[in-house]
């Protein structure tokens, strides 16, 4: 009698973990359509769903977080991608938006740190060095912002760089060579 009430219960156990991840991933699927049909606040309810079933899942803190950022809500953008990072301290993607967003709320301290761990795990990714440099130019350390600026050169030409590089040379007195970037950087804007 005990036995069988042990593999009934085993079983009612499966088929609620089962239900339960069917369920998580039918609120990740129906956050991602209101995402693409520009819907953000259902994606947000969405994802929350998500995240109330299964709630260790940095990829839909990470969904989250975006549909957030849409909405305009950057301290809660910043929460989940924190979350995620938490869960999954590799992802360079929320290591990178947690530098995006720290630089828009002009912690650039902070900035940097998230920004430094993901060049430490991708090196070669041409989309954190801009906002490194962003950071160092908050931070007023524009020898560093020229030293990043080079790397990021190497990556990808892009104008914003060649503005960041005109804006620190300026900064730096040097106005000969801040004059070249800005050129530079409105000749690869057209």
């Amino acid at each position: 009698m005990m036995k069988k009430h042990l593999v009934l219960l085993s079983v009612l156990l499966f088929v609620t973990v089962i239900a339960s991840g069917q369920n998580y991933k039918k609120y990740y699927r129906a956050g991602t359509e209101f995402m693409k049909m520009g819907k953000y606040q259902d994606a947000v309810a969405q994802f929350t769903k998500a995240i109330e079933v299964e709630p260790s899942d940095a990829d839909l803190y990470i969904a989250r977080g975006k549909a957030y950022e849409r909405t305009g809500d950057i301290k809660a953008a910043y929460s989940d991608f924190e979350k995620a990072s938490g869960f999954s301290p590799r992802n360079v993607e929320t290591l990178v938006k947690l530098g995006i967003i720290s630089n828009s709320m002009g912690n650039y301290n902070q900035a940097l740190g998230y920004l430094n761990r993901a060049t430490k795990i991708e090196k070669r990714n041409n989309i954190i060095y801009p906002e490194k440099i962003a950071a160092l130019m908050g931070l007023e350390d524009y020898e560093k912002a020229l030293d990043a600026s080079d790397t990021a050169l190497v990556l990808k030409e892009e104008p914003r760089i060649f503005y960041y590089r005109g804006i620190a040379f300026a900064n730096l007195k040097d106005d000969v060579q801040a004059k070249k970037e800005l050129e530079r950087a409105l000749s690869k804007d057209s």
